[in-house]
């Protein structure tokens, strides 16, 4: 059995380590939040959202599936963090607007979006501000009978 989601989220992980800039090691992407705190500056993790379904033809759905990406930045000043927040927003949607993951098979289309403003881990003496986007995968599938 194919996990098509698996297959978008592994090849947007892989697009998103080629900003190097911001993410010296591949470790600072990835679906495991456990990375903070490993010293870099930016970290981005992962996880599976909804999906919706429609269908295409007799034998093909076309979904689109949700990846949250939680994109941190280590705090220095309000000031500060905001514009570093502003560059790696930039630097993604200018990644991702592109059909990005047209190599997936199936995949159509990726857009990114964001799910309200910036966060803080603490009020008074934050680690990170951090901000959720959302990145939607179109991927049409194909049934076997």
């Amino acid at each position: 059995m194919t996990d098509y989601y698996g297959l978008c989220e592994a090849a947007l992980v892989e697009r998103i380590r080629t900003l190097s800039d911001f993410f010296p090691k591949s470790e600072f992407v990835t679906d495991d939040d456990a990375i903070l705190n490993k010293g870099a500056d930016f970290y981005v993790v992962v996880t599976p959202d909804t999906f919706t379904t429609v269908r295409a033809d007799g034998l093909a759905n076309d979904v689109e599936w949700n990846i949250l990406m939680d994109v941190y930045t280590k705090f220095t000043t309000m000031n500060e963090s905001k514009g570093k927040m502003k560059l790696i927003r930039a630097a993604l949607i200018n990644l991702i607007t592109p059909p990005c993951l047209n190599h997936v098979n199936g995949v159509s289309r990726s857009l990114i979006t964001a799910n309200g403003g910036l966060f803080q881990d603490a009020p008074n003496r934050p680690n990170f501000v951090w901000q959720t986007f959302i990145v939607i995968v179109t991927q049409r599938i194909r049934f076997t009978v």
